[in-house]
């Protein structure tokens, strides 16, 4: 990334434009790719994160909802109790 600046400023200093210009070009199109990594990366996010919801969160939430169910029907059926 660097030595592309350079180049760049080279060429610029040697063909008499302003470098103010290169500068403002160079932080657009970084600017750019860093947006545009992230958002790659936002993108995986959601992937990545199935395995833990389903590993870890969706046993914890079925023990809290049905749980009580199965306290229930296990009076009912099995004790006889309401």
């Amino acid at each position: 990334m660097s030595e592309r600046w350079c180049r760049c400023c080279l060429k610029r200093t040697v063909s008499g434009t302003s470098v103010g210009d290169a500068l403002r070009v160079h932080a657009d199109t970084s600017r750019t790719k860093r947006r545009q990594f992230a958002e790659e990366r936002a993108g995986k996010v959601g992937v990545k994160l199935v395995f833990p919801l389903a590993l870890c969160l969706f046993p914890a939430l079925y023990v809290v909802c049905f749980g009580p169910v199965v306290v229930q029907i296990y009076r009912t059926f099995i004790v006889g109790q309401p």
